[in-house]
């Protein structure tokens, strides 16, 4: 990349451009809800860079961090965020979405809230936030896997077309020893991460922790067609108090289950390491196989 095509994505295509609300026409009091709107970029489509963004749809980590931004909007800083569910419906087009945040709960302690978002009359994604304050206090602290930092890991081992267009928006370092599509034995994906021009917030946690082909595909030996169905992300109290925002964080993405077939599935978790040793979120997503050729995942 340039460094006119880097200033070029700094101001047109970044994921923190990406994220810009706008108040909805449909706005209620905040003790209530509130509709936020928002432009689906196609810059951060799922679609492999050699294709239209058209051929895809938005990351699916992209559209959780909207809905955590549209949260906290219509809330109106609450509590960090301790988790977000999220169902992905039907994929969204390239164009305007309508965020509709309720009001659960608000209280001292913690805050819930449900959102849709909707495109015309169609319901394209769903899901509920939380979030809480945590306690300072030291507890248990599970250990960071053993791999070489970032400055040690060279780029994703893939053609360039065949990586998607939101992955110009995130810098990589492969700490994995396997290679996708090399048959592994064990399904599990290491991987430095950093959103380009983004500090390592919640919203970055959720695009982090979809930013990448799925782990299933270091054991397969050809892609598979597939798209994500639910993403579950929770926070940890180490994120809320990360210092250096702006390095890099251990990713780590690992199969639990996949099955090929008519009715196959695919059952991923993550982490999200700082570069330290804190944990700073977990992640869980459904997939859904095709057995037919069809929009890559979410």
């Amino acid at each position: 990349m340039t460094m006119d095509d880097a200033a070029a994505f700094a101001t047109a295509e970044s994921f923190a451009t990406a994220l810009q609300l706008r108040s909805g026409e449909l706005a209620l009091s905040i003790g209530r809800g509130g509709t936020v709107l928002v432009d689906l970029p196609p810059h951060l489509s799922n679609a492999a860079s050699a294709a239209a963004p058209e051929a895809g749809g938005p990351n699916g980590g992209y559209l959780a961090a909207l809905a955590l931004a549209a949260s906290v909007e219509v809330l109106g800083a609450p509590q960090p965020p301790r988790g977000l569910s999220i169902q992905f419906l039907s994929s969204p087009a390239f164009a305007p979405m309508a965020l509709t945040v309720e009001v659960l709960r608000a209280g001292r302690s913690a805050a819930f809230a449900a959102f849709r978002g909707r495109q015309g009359e169609r319901l394209r994604i769903a899901g509920q936030a939380s979030f809480g304050a945590a306690s300072a206090e030291v507890g248990f602290l599970e250990a960071m896997p053993d791999v070489p930092p970032p400055e040690a890991c060279g780029d994703v081992p893939l053609p360039d077309g065949f990586k998607p267009h939101f992955t110009r928006a995130i810098d990589y370092r492969w700490a994995s020893r396997a290679t996708p599509f090399g048959g592994d034995a064990e399904p599990v994906l290491k991987c430095w991460m950093r959103v380009k021009g983004q500090p390592l917030d919640a919203r970055a946690a959720c695009f982090l922790l979809d930013g990448i082909f799925p782990s299933f595909f270091m054991a397969a030996d050809r892609p598979h067609p597939n798209v994500s169905v639910d993403l579950r992300v929770d926070f940890t109290a180490a994120l809320d108090r990360l210092e250096a925002r702006d390095d890099f964080a251990l990713v780590v993405f690992r199969t639990r289950d996949w099955r090929l077939g008519a009715e196959g599935w695919a059952l991923d978790d993550a982490e999200l390491w700082s570069r330290d040793g804190r944990l700073l979120a977990t992640a869980r997503q459904q997939r859904k196989l095709l057995a037919r050729p069809a929009r890559p995942a979410v």
